[in-house]
């Protein structure tokens, strides 16, 4: 008889163990599991599993601690780490990989999904196709070998020095050397070049960016591949993002709180003509220009309102606090109704000082809150603002999409005569 393959599983609630142990059981896994990371790395050497799914954020030690240890002593072609983690930042899902996670799911999650990525870990799914892309891909240059000196793309671009590094991509200030021009130089990390399903995602990014042309989004000039490395070149711009400017000065007057929305909007009804969904409004995903001039950014989750794609069940892409509700319930395919709720989440951000829900601490509460609780008004959050203008962003924030603005021009109508005569 068959061996059955051991999972082992790492979360610090109890609830996740036995839900994950039931149903790898019924398909015919041996689970052990662990309520922390220590006791994950004891039995990582006394149980030998074949894969272990761990969480991130545990008491005592962490999801990454553990990940650095093991690596440390065992490679990953020999034991697969998936992690499994209500955290799904670009940047914490980098983190993982950068430390040596083989894969990476944000809960709520699908358990289909996570019976494939299990099976794909332990090399049963690998296609004769996967295997060559990731032996081409194996030689991906590292990131700190396109730093500041660097030349890319047969010396089109000189990389001049970094000037924001996320979960995707880093970008770089670079020179275009044929015209002398500075541009700002997405790059996707290399870590993530080795993995195709990234690869296509962070392409898709530079087909929608490239195809952008509105004064409140950002510009992009060129998109292109050498060798290893997939790049994108747009207009520099100052570096303060709306988030860092309410962190520093403080929530926004009523004027300039509608003048963001209405330029943020404008921007977003221009994708939405075009049939495209941003999915990932929010203070850190807008650059303050100048005063009262605003411009939004990073296409990393945008994508087509007709990808097939976005009816796959089980799993939400966003910011928590912004991620509208339906997506996190999945009780509705991702529509251009959810930018109009991130945006309304961005100005209440704007016009309160905090992020919504913020006041709810965890993660996985503030997930649930923004399902099933309604915020307080913005204007009895800061009541220096105008009662029209909290009604607005209520609208835009309801949890019912049917009781939103009907499209992002209706947003725009409705900010514009808020937004004093000139």
């Amino acid at each position: 008889m068959k061996k059955a393959l051991k999972v082992l599983a790492i979360d610090d609630e109890e609830s996740i163990r036995v839900f994950i142990t039931s149903v790898l059981e019924m398909e015919g896994y041996e689970v052990v599991t662990a309520s922390n990371a220590m006791e994950g790395i004891q039995k990582t050497f006394s149980e030998v599993p074949d894969v272990v799914l761990t969480d991130m954020r545990m008491p005592v030690m962490d999801g990454m601690a553990y990940i650095k240890r093991i690596r440390a002593q065992i490679p990953s072609s020999t034991l697969p780490v998936i992690v499994v983690s209500g955290f799904g930042q670009e940047a914490d899902v980098a983190s993982a990989f950068k430390a040596g996670a083989t894969d990476y799911i944000v809960k709520p999650f699908d358990f289909t999904d996570l019976l494939q990525r299990i099976q794909v870990a332990l090399g049963k799914r690998i296609s004769p196709d996967n295997i060559r892309y990731s032996e081409r891909r194996s030689g991906a240059v590292r990131i700190e070998d396109i730093g500041p000196g660097a030349v890319i793309d047969n010396g089109k671009y000189g990389i001049i020095g970094e000037i924001a590094s996320g979960g995707m991509g880093t970008v770089y200030l670079a020179q275009h050397l044929g015209y002398g021009s500075e541009v700002a130089l997405k790059v996707l990390n290399p870590v993530m070049a080795g993995n195709r399903e990234y690869v296509l995602r962070f392409l898709r990014e530079m087909r929608i960016a490239v195809q952008m042309e509105h004064p409140s989004i950002v510009k992009v000039f060129d998109v292109g591949t050498s060798g290893d490395v997939y790049y994108y070149a747009m207009e520099r711009l100052p570096r303060r993002t709306l988030e860092e400017e309410i962190s520093a000065n403080g929530a926004v007057a009523g004027e300039e709180l509608a003048e963001l929305g209405l330029q943020i909007s404008s921007g977003l009804a221009y994708m939405h003509r075009r049939g495209f969904m941003h999915r990932d409004v929010k203070p850190g995903n807008i650059i303050v220009c100048g005063p009262g001039e605003y411009k939004l950014v990073d296409f990393g989750l945008a994508c087509s309102i007709d990808d097939e794609r976005l009816t796959k069940e089980g799993t939400f892409m966003g910011t928590p606090g912004f991620v509208p509700p339906e997506s996190i319930a999945q009780y509705q395919a991702p529509s251009f109704s959810g930018d109009i709720y991130s945006l309304g989440a961005t100005l209440y951000f704007a016009g309160a000082g905090r992020q919504p829900y913020d006041e709810v601490g965890k993660v996985t509460l503030k997930l649930k809150a923004q399902v099933h609780v309604d915020l307080a008004p913005l204007n009895v959050v800061n009541p220096a603002l105008p009662q029209g203008l909290s009604e607005a962003v209520g609208k835009m924030m309801s949890r019912d999409p049917s009781n939103r603005f009907r499209s992002m021009a209706e947003v725009q109508e409705s900010l514009s005569s808020l937004r004093p005569a000139k």
